[in-house]
């Protein structure tokens, strides 16, 4: 009974700060238009995206018009946009269904880890308020956190399966797979770890080959997107091409980040596999991420909203996350009015550049060391 009241304590914190996140980006208007969605935070993906994707028009995503989405997204945006009549509505249904994977997280935490770790880590998160309702994120973060959560309880086919879904709506999650695979291979066997492989790759093709199969070319756009889009404005690399004047092309730095992200990850799986315990390997997942994160050329203000769960099930300590919820709030905050820069030729009121890699450089910092301690303590909790 304490479970299920914990359950539903979180769920509701978490719907709340979703709903907020969703006030937060209507308040310019839906859809808005010109300076204010930047100089007062409203931007969100969703709104615009019902014209661009032709949604309005009754496009059927990847069909009719190719999307720029992993094809769950694309199935995700279709379904919100079947009842909307305006862009307006097609932010309330996606809005629903955000919510309800808020909740479903919240809810799945605190049953989990216990109630306060998961409604501060997760359901009470400012990055969840601020950065809730920007994009199709939510889902995403709801089956990668269920995936771990049926791997820590056994459940290796489930898990597998959870987090082959949650990659086929954003790519994230298949870095789950790996720890989670290589775990309970070491915890529950050989069988285990090959289940949790090939139910994560059965549901991703299951997902993705009808679509493949029948729209080639519009399956294919998110893909090509990734590999031809520059460095984004929130990455590191972005920041040291602006300071050391270096400008390299869309194929180096792809090489870059690939080869920055196999380094790190290497080293990650050295360090868990020379002293960690296997039942602690999944908590891998965490520094795994942030590591991705890092190395990317893209780190879009959402992304930080894959860390929550992990910050719950890894805890580095209130302290932490408190240092982290300021540093990516400050991202925030300071980005979209930079962006404002480039908004009609340059806007009054938009801010200047430092402010903006200051807070991208801190808060790189500040997520290392959260992601560093918060493995190191689940490992010196769980060993003997």
């Amino acid at each position: 009974m304490r479970a299920t009241r914990a359950a539903l304590l979180a769920a509701g914190v978490a719907l709340l700060a979703t709903l907020g996140a969703l006030a937060l980006k209507s308040w310019c208007g839906v859809p808005g238009a010109g300076d204010d969605l930047y100089l007062r935070w409203c931007y969100s993906d969703i709104p615009p995206l019902w014209f661009i994707e032709r949604l309005d028009q009754g496009a059927v995503p990847y069909l009719d018009h190719p999307v720029e989405y992993p094809v769950l997204t694309g199935l995700w945006m279709w379904l919100a946009a079947l009842p909307a009549s305006s862009a307006g509505t097609f932010l309330l249904w996606t809005g629903a269904l955000l919510a309800a994977s808020a909740a479903a997280t919240a809810a799945l935490l605190a049953r989990e880890v216990g109630l306060p770790r998961a409604a501060l880590a997760f359901a009470a998160a400012p990055t969840l308020l601020v950065s809730g309702a920007v994009n199709w994120d939510l889902p995403a973060v709801a089956l990668a956190a269920a995936g771990l959560v049926a791997h820590r309880r056994a459940r290796d086919g489930l898990s597998g399966a959870l987090l082959g879904l949650g990659t086929a709506a954003k790519l994230f999650p298949g870095l789950f797979l790996v720890p989670a695979a290589a775990a309970a291979w070491r915890l529950r066997g050989r069988r285990a770890g090959l289940t949790t492989v090939l139910a994560g790759a059965v549901a991703w093709w299951a997902v993705n080959v009808p679509v493949a199969l029948a729209a080639p070319e519009g399956w294919l756009r998110f893909f090509e997107l990734s590999r031809e889009r520059p460095s984004d404005w929130d990455a590191l690399w972005t920041v040291a091409m602006r300071l050391t004047g270096w400008s390299p092309t869309v194929p180096t730095l792809n090489l870059g980040t690939a080869l920055a992200f196999l380094a790190g990850a290497g080293a990650l799986a050295v360090v868990a596999a020379r002293g960690d315990p296997p039942a602690t390997w999944h908590l891998a997942s965490l520094p795994l991420l942030t590591v991705f994160l890092l190395t990317s050329k893209v780190y879009s203000p959402q992304f930080s909203l894959w860390l929550l769960p992990l910050f719950a099930l890894a805890f580095p300590g209130w302290g932490w996350l408190a240092a982290f919820a300021v540093a990516d709030v400050a991202v925030t905050v300071t980005r979209f009015p930079y962006l404002a820069n480039f908004v009609d030729g340059g806007l009054d009121g938009a801010w200047s550049w430092a402010p903006f890699a200051t807070a991208v450089v801190v808060r790189a910092l500040v997520l290392s060391g959260a992601a560093w301690v918060g493995w190191r303590r689940a490992v010196a909790g769980a060993t003997p």
